[in-house]
């Protein structure tokens, strides 16, 4: 069966697309900012700005366990309850943890990102790092159409990988009792 020329062109560009975007695909998931600490785990390094204007820099926070909340735009909605719970769950443990919502902008036009700013929480206690790039996201190998509460210990191991869940009560004190170990 013979296809007629301008189907034959149209379907090798098609092919050749198709071919490019699958690789471009897979060399994309690899960490891209990622350093392998004590047991091949990653070594979280970020400066990032937070809503308010104040840098944050992962070596100001050595010592103390974090908790982070990742999602990207399509997120903002329900980071705000995980927001509150760890809020009331660690509030008494600020002098050995921080926690942060990082809301991974990559897949926000440059443009728009200082508008993101500006619909943010404007809580004190809703820190939410602006993350342009997705270093964070990137660094801990986070997937960017979930959200995900990631508790990293003093040596910055994962301790807890949470996808996709809602602070229930029971999640919440998962999250307080790997913070507490």
């Amino acid at each position: 069966m013979s296809f007629p020329p301008y189907l034959r062109r149209s379907s090798s560009r098609l092919i050749a697309c198709l071919l490019a975007f699958l690789c471009a695909g897979l060399l994309g998931t690899a960490p891209v900012h990622s350093q392998a600490g004590s047991g091949g785990t990653p070594t979280l390094s970020f400066d990032l700005a937070d809503q308010f204007g104040t840098r944050w820099r992962s070596g100001q926070l050595t010592g103390k366990s974090l908790v982070l909340v990742l999602g990207s735009r399509a997120h903002a909605e329900r980071m705000k309850p995980w927001s509150d719970s760890l809020q009331h769950a660690l509030a008494a443990d600020t002098a050995s943890v921080r926690w942060f919502m990082v809301a991974d902008l990559r897949s926000v036009p440059s443009f728009m990102r200082r508008m993101a700013s500006q619909r943010a929480p404007r809580e004190a206690h809703r820190i939410l790092l602006l993350d342009g790039e997705g270093t964070v996201a990137s660094q801990l190998g986070a997937d960017k159409k979930a959200l995900t509460v990631i508790v990293l210990d003093r040596e910055r191991h994962v301790k807890l990988r949470l996808t996709d869940v809602s602070p229930t009560r029971d999640q919440v004190r998962l999250v307080r009792d790997m913070v507490a170990r």
